[in-house]
């Protein structure tokens, strides 16, 4: 009987230190890191060129309810800034608490793993419902709820095309402002009806 009673307490004991081990591995790391959800991540590294990293996504969720999941065709890394990555063919999409969301695309983007700032450059579009925004470069800055949109702007909607040379958006409270570079500009909004 008694070797039995012992059998039954390593396998108790056993067991305990298994649950031990499955929560510290899987569900405290979860906890402990609130804003940067990195479950849906892919990538696939060449054997080759341990440099590149192949349908590399990556998912943010903030606790302002804004979530922002970025993933691109290839990301190339900096053995000297690991955390800057060189994206190429990139699309995101950002949503805030109304859950409407706002897709961007471009050819090439740099992504910071650590803050999450992005700088998206070349045939950058960004769509928002019926709105498209046309430019050269998009830049996205977390930690100043900032977007910058820059050169070559030409934003369209069903009712409105507008060029500009920049345009400062607050993540937050949507506020946006418009700027030509040469204050001797203007910018130009044409009404299409």
């Amino acid at each position: 009987m008694k070797k039995k009673t012992f059998i039954q307490f390593l396998i108790l004991i056993l067991i305990f230190i298994i649950l031990i081990f499955f929560y510290k591995i899987y569900i405290q790391d979860k906890k402990s890191n609130k804003f940067l959800d990195l479950s849906d991540q892919k990538k696939s590294v060449n054997p080759e060129n341990s440099n590149l990293i192949y349908n590399l996504k990556y998912s943010v969720e903030g606790e302002d309810g804004i979530s922002y999941t970025i993933s691109s065709m290839q990301g190339k890394l900096n053995n000297n800034t690991p955390e800057l990555i060189l994206m190429v063919k990139v699309e995101a999409v950002m949503k805030g608490d109304e859950g409407k969301p706002l897709r961007i695309t471009a050819d090439k983007a740099l992504y910071n793993s650590i803050n999450f700032n992005t700088k998206f450059y070349d045939n950058v579009i960004m769509t928002y419902q019926e709105k498209i925004i046309n430019s050269d470069n998009f830049d996205l800055v977390f930690e100043k709820n900032l977007a910058t949109i820059y050169n070559n702007i030409i934003y369209k909607d069903p009712n409105t095309k507008l060029t500009a040379d920049k345009i400062e958006i607050d993540i937050l409270t949507k506020n946006s402002k418009i700027f030509m570079n040469d204050k001797q500009k203007k910018i130009k909004i044409i009404n299409i009806k």
